[in-house]
């Protein structure tokens, strides 16, 4: 097919173009004589490619049919969700209003110690859950960008 088409003789600007290339993309006489004298320009043609299929279920894609890409559409959801969640100005107004209540009353050192360890620890806590969200959030990305495709895997039919 490609390599036909690429074999196929070019001339120049000022010759004449195969009739019947013109009209349906392939040359007969080349094709059986291995030559033709007249232009076959790859430009008049638009090569229509069939659709990319699923592995499994041999669908076009996106199938949404088999368990693979449900699962997918599922974590892209989840994703979304957690991407928005983080994102917001209010979660990150929230965390420095967190941060600065805790140093408002931490400054002033008049706290009993086990009340400051109870500040200092949730502090850290709602730090830690940003934190561990950030890397939910990578994660599942990598999975996603590593896993594009679905594939003939038992474990998703």
């Amino acid at each position: 097919g490609k390599e036909r088409r690429r074999a196929l003789p070019k001339r120049g600007p000022e010759s004449i173009t195969c009739a019947r290339f013109a009209a349906t993309g392939r040359c007969p006489a080349f094709n059986k004589l291995g030559r033709c004298s007249c232009d076959h320009p790859m430009d008049i043609h638009t090569v229509n490619y069939p659709p990319a299929r699923c592995g499994v279920c041999s669908l076009p894609k996106p199938c949404g049919k088999c368990e693979y890409t449900k699962r997918r559409v599922e974590l892209q959801r989840f994703l979304a969700d957690k991407r928005s969640a983080l994102a917001t100005d209010y979660s990150q107004k929230r965390m420095v209003e967190v941060r600065e209540l805790a140093a408002a009353k931490l400054k002033g050192g008049t706290l009993p110690e086990a009340q400051a360890l109870k500040i200092t620890d949730r502090l850290k806590s709602c730090e830690d859950q940003v934190e561990r969200l950030a890397l939910q959030i990578s994660q599942v990305q990598g999975w996603l960008n590593n896993n594009p495709d679905c594939y003939e895997n038992a474990t998703y039919v």
